[in-house]
């Protein structure tokens, strides 16, 4: 029987693993706590990707005026720099924090640097187009298979 559940299921897994293999690659996923909020949802038919809020910044960027989470800044001080002084920590986190709310982040002022949601999205959708079909196609034939056979 096909189970469109466990196809959505994996294709959501594929894009998850897009989505870290991007953060990697693009060096923006230093605590890797971004990926590992990533989960896949998906039911008979439909898939969601939880946790995609926070990415949207690693996509589109920060756009200057606004000043981030400090605790997300801190815990990229940490794990980055590999600093562990609170006082040292907060300190370098404010003045990153001051030069984004400046001048934006490098997705926010070039586009090809971010995740690209929209990419992985479409990817998706691709995916989903091409299996669910093959797997009902998959079925009939062995339904046909198995009629001819007991003709």
């Amino acid at each position: 029987m096909i189970n469109p559940e466990k196809i959505l299921k994996e294709i959501g897994v594929e894009l998850i693993i897009e989505m870290d293999d991007r953060l990697s690659n693009r060096k923006i996923n230093n605590t890797k706590t971004l990926s590992q909020s990533l989960k896949e949802k998906a039911t008979f038919n439909n898939l969601r990707i939880v946790g995609l809020g926070r990415i949207r910044f690693v996509d589109i960027g920060r756009r200057p005026g606004k000043f981030a989470p400090p605790g997300v800044i801190q815990e990229w001080v940490r794990s980055k720099l590999n600093i562990s002084d609170e006082k040292k920590v907060r300190s370098i986190a404010s003045l990153i924090n001051r030069k984004l709310a400046v001048d934006g982040n490098r997705m926010y002022i070039d586009k090809t640097k971010g995740v690209q949601l929209n990419e992985i999205a479409q990817m998706g959708v691709d995916k989903i187009k091409e299996r669910i079909p093959a797997a009902i196609k998959a079925k009939a034939k062995a339904e046909i298979k198995t009629i001819m056979q007991g003709a």
